[in-house]
């Protein structure tokens, strides 16, 4: 399998697992709200990649809530962008104090604070900060993230297609007549669980019922 960006291998998860609404004792049909948390498979990609930023990485609800319809055997997807743009402050909030606690740590190798050597740089708090940014690259990252998210999720909602009843605990969704994506699901109470399991990962995304 070709490496690809783990915010594209999630993404294309998410698209396919948030179809499979459905069971053999409870219908599909209707309007539902699933959540996608991905903090913790960010954190850990970025531990993967970097083990050296494992203590300083800490993100807050990376997560992804979207609208479902299932109604007289269509399906569409409506990503709340709320969603999206917390997301996104999240994920950029999460870098810029990954790359904080990478350089304070570095000036303490030479007895200096932060604050300290924010005075002797003659640059306000926030003109230094952005200079940590901009050298370690992390702008960029935060950068890239938001336009990857913007993009994926906007087609994402644009998504619709066809769907069959539930078999064997699976639920089939058609995009062409002889194609389709099928995934997992069980019910927690009132809640429906789906889950997609990688050859490193497991994602899970929790759905209700709209009220």
């Amino acid at each position: 399998m070709k490496k690809r960006n783990i915010l594209f291998i999630l993404l294309l998860a998410m698209s396919m697992l948030i179809t499979a609404c459905g069971s053999s004792n409870q219908t599909v049909e209707g309007k539902w709200v699933g959540t996608l948390d991905v903090t913790k498979q960010f954190e850990d990609g970025i531990k993967t990649a970097h083990p050296d930023l494992a203590k300083y990485i800490e993100f807050e609800e990376l997560e992804f809530v979207m609208d479902i319809s299932f109604v007289d055997g269509q399906m569409a997807i409506d990503v709340q962008q709320e969603s999206v743009d917390t997301f996104n402050a999240n994920f950029a909030e999460g870098m810029k104090a990954i790359a904080e606690g990478y350089w304070e740590d570095g000036l303490a190798k030479y007895d200096m604070t932060l604050e300290e050597d924010i005075a002797e740089s003659g640059m306000t708090e926030e003109e230094y900060l952005n200079n940590i940014y901009k050298q370690t690259g992390i702008d960029k990252m935060i950068e890239g993230m938001t336009d990857i998210t913007n993009g994926t999720l906007d087609r994402l909602s644009k998504m619709h297609g066809t769907y069959t009843t539930p078999v064997d605990n699976e639920l089939r969704l058609y995009y062409t007549d002889d194609e389709f994506e099928s995934m997992e699901y069980s019910f927690k109470g009132k809640k429906l669980n789906i889950t997609i399991q990688g050859d490193k990962f497991t994602l899970l995304i929790e759905c209700e019922k709209a009220k």
